[in-house]
């Protein structure tokens, strides 16, 4: 049975290291893969409505901003600014968007 959580509700994604953010589920949204983790409630992150991640903390920040910025640019057409991505970053920024399918 599938169990969608609320727009309003926040759900923690937690780091390789711990550390935690908490985010918005219309934001999550953003990741087939996280929203998945969160509808079925056949998983414990469903009914934890917390995600742990095997991803670096500045990693499962970046992440978090691009969810963002594809929720934001999501319906608009026309000319959309790049997300910006560091070179020395862009390694493990990869890894992460495979794992997560952005």
């Amino acid at each position: 049975m599938r169990m969608e959580a609320s727009a309003r509700e926040e759900i923690e994604l937690v780091c390789a290291s711990g550390s935690s953010l908490f985010v918005p589920y219309d934001i999550l949204s953003e990741s087939e893969v996280l929203r998945c983790f969160v509808d079925e409630k056949a998983f414990v992150e469903g009914i934890n409505q917390r995600i742990e991640l095997p991803i670096t903390e500045s990693a499962l920040h970046r992440a978090v901003q691009y969810l963002r910025y594809k929720k934001e640019y999501h319906d608009k057409r026309g000319n959309i600014e790049d997300f910006p991505i560091k070179e020395e970053e862009s390694l493990s920024l990869l890894e992460v968007a495979a794992f997560l399918r952005l």
